[in-house]
């Protein structure tokens, strides 16, 4: 058993098989489906084996569909993620010393219920790669692909040698693009995740995973202090020597995937070669139903504070479950509101399906009331001249709003997908309402391309916030404001925290609470300062101008400042886009919109 690493396969097969009431006869048959299939596909680059395609049909409860998703994700990802892909041959120095900078393999011996175990220690801090290591593990599974049936696995990192250094590097990149491999391509099938002599650091990598993966996975990682619990997992006469057993050492089980992979070297240098042929694909690829993202991964940066809007794909999913929808069922919504909106000859454009997407999420996937919000996106730059025009983001009053204060959209995500929304002017007077309230709009816009956070928590420190400032913010500017949030994006707020409060603020709070309904106003909570965030926030991502270790108030500002200037062109765009109401089917009635009869440009409410 301890001369090969896959021992004994043929009984762990004939296991698998009777788990899913399947015999050699039958699996055969769906085999030669998928090589059927494979023979249309045009641009993947090579015939799979009956044997790997079999492993695939294994890895996806031999789910004919599934698998053939699968299969065109082995082929297709090495081109997705290059950043990752590339350099990875078992053979190159940068491989060779991730393997001997670690004890890092596939236990010979499958325990119970077909499950592999894959352990891995450093030999010493801060020698590793995170990328090469990574890797080195995808190459385990290419071997795995040619001759494992164990169905499920069980991983191992014993921490003892890992430094605070080594967690640095582990990026909340690499973190993301790790997993997309493992989910897309190889199906995840973890049983458990057992992280032993745990540093304390080790928490923050946990909070973002949490953020990643379904809670059903996420509640398999056991964390423990020592590495009493392999006696547990392993009898005495498999438990490597190095933890009290008899069996084999770390470094004789590590010799043993190194000659491993020596056998499977002319494969390796096959990979190296294959790349999809996209001009071939019979159907194009769209990266957001694969990956979760738009556009090639190769240029995306999901650090949470490179990027406003990471970690999207569970949000939307999460979002997904609780309104009991499904992709497909969200898509035919979908292609229902671009029919109805190509009958509508007075919008100046059929709306991309990703936004219309993020407007039936707002509006709980009603149909009706999705139509008549992205009739109204479009409406209301007309209706509300004075608050839309000058608004483009490259314009000097819109530069000067942003640098007057604090005001961003903070990269990470709350529990129940709230998305924070923060604002403080950097010193009193010198914010304009009109441009800072319009910048908040932009960042909606935004959020129409990017975002899937359902619901809003606002913060707005006051502490800088003068007298005259609050006389700048009229009745009029209020309900125009509320106007465009409510008619137009739903005005999901969760909650609206007021910190250091002046007591003139009162005045304002009074006028508000004639226009929005109680159950909104309810959801408004002053503080006299600004202790309230931390029980918002975890430290780790707490703003350190509030005591926290996350990024500063500046950093985040900056983030939006970047965002904007990548959707430059749409803002451009938007600046020409007027309805055309002498087209419209049905006339349009102000008060049944806004509220008032008339035109809202001439309507005086202070």
């Amino acid at each position: 058993m301890f001369q090969d690493v896959f021992y004994g396969m043929e009984s762990v097969r004939q296991k698998v098989y009777k788990e899913f009431n399947k015999t050699q006869e039958s699996v055969s048959e769906d085999v030669q489906i998928i090589r059927k299939w494979l023979q249309t596909q045009p641009h993947l680059p090579e015939i799979m084996s009956d044997i790997a395609i079999s492993k695939f049909l294994m890895l996806n409860k031999f789910s004919i569909e599934k698998t053939k998703q699968k299969i065109d994700m082995y082929y297709t990802i090495r081109s997705l993620l290059p950043d990752m892909y590339d350099q990875c041959n078992p053979k190159l120095p940068c491989m060779k010393a991730a393997i001997d900078s670690c004890y890092f393999f596939l236990h010979p011996v499958v325990l119970e219920e077909s499950n592999r175990v894959c352990m891995f220690k450093l030999k010493k801090p801060n020698t590793n790669t995170p990328r090469e290591i990574i890797m080195l593990g995808m190459n385990f599974t290419e071997l795995r692909l040619a001759e494992d049936y164990a169905m499920y696995d069980v991983w191992i990192f014993d921490l003892a040698t890992y430094s605070l250094n080594d967690s640095l590097k582990l990026t909340p990149s690499i973190i993301v693009k790790t997993l997309t491999i493992y989910e897309k391509v190889f199906s995840l099938r973890v049983k458990a995740l057992y992280l032993l002599n745990t540093p304390s650091y080790i928490s923050n990598i946990l909070a973002f995973l949490k953020t990643l993966v379904k809670p059903k996975l996420f509640n398999r990682i056991h964390i423990h202090q020592d590495a009493e619990v392999l006696k547990e997992i392993f009898s005495d006469d498999i438990l490597p020597k190095d933890y009290g057993g008899s069996g084999p050492s770390l470094e004789q089980l590590n010799g043993l995937m190194k000659v491993k992979l020596e056998q499977f070297q002319d494969r390796f240098d096959q990979l190296d070669q294959m790349r999809v042929d996209e001009s071939l694909r019979p159907e194009k690829l769209v990266n957001n139903d694969i990956l979760g993202f738009h556009g090639n991964f190769k240029k995306l940066n999901v650090n949470m504070y490179q990027d406003v809007f990471f970690g999207m794909e569970s949000v939307r999913q999460k979002t997904y479950k609780e309104f009991n929808k499904t992709q497909e069922s969200v898509n035919k919504d979908v292609q229902i509101i671009r029919k109805w909106l190509q009958t509508q000859p007075h919008l100046p454009e059929i709306m991309s399906d990703i936004a219309i997407n993020k407007f039936l999420m707002l509006n709980k996937f009603s149909i009706e009331k999705t139509k008549q919000k992205i009739d109204m996106y479009y409406t209301i730059r007309s209706l509300l001249p004075d608050m839309y025009d000058q608004c483009n983001p490259k314009l000097p009053c819109m530069k000067a709003a942003i640098d007057s204060c604090y005001c961003f959209l903070h990269p990470v995500v709350l529990e129940e997908s709230n998305r924070v929304c923060m604002f403080k002017l950097k010193k009193p007077n010198t914010g304009t309402p009109r441009e800072i309230i319009m910048l908040g709009v932009n960042f909606t816009e935004l959020r129409l391309a990017e975002d899937y956070a359902m619901y809003d928590v606002w913060i707005f420190d006051l502490a800088t916030c003068s007298l005259n400032d609050s006389l700048k913010m009229t009745p009029s500017i209020i309900v125009k404001t509320l106007a465009i949030y409510e008619k137009v994006f739903s005005l999901r707020a969760k909650a609206l925290y007021l910190l250091n409060t002046p007591s003139y603020i009162s005045n304002i709070l009074a006028f508000l609470k004639t226009l929005v309904k109680p159950k909104q106003f309810n959801r408004i909570h002053i503080h006299k300062d600004a202790e309230v965030l931390k029980e918002i926030f975890t430290e780790d991502i707490l703003p350190k101008d509030y005591g926290g270790s996350g990024p500063s108030l500046e950093q985040l500002n900056g983030l939006m400042k970047v965002k904007l200037e990548q959707f430059q062109d749409r803002f451009d765009q938007l600046d020409q886009m007027r309805v055309d109401e002498s087209l419209r089917p049905e006339k349009l009635v102000n008060s049944d919109i806004l509220g008032f009869y008339g035109n809202f440009k001439k309507l005086n409410v202070d």
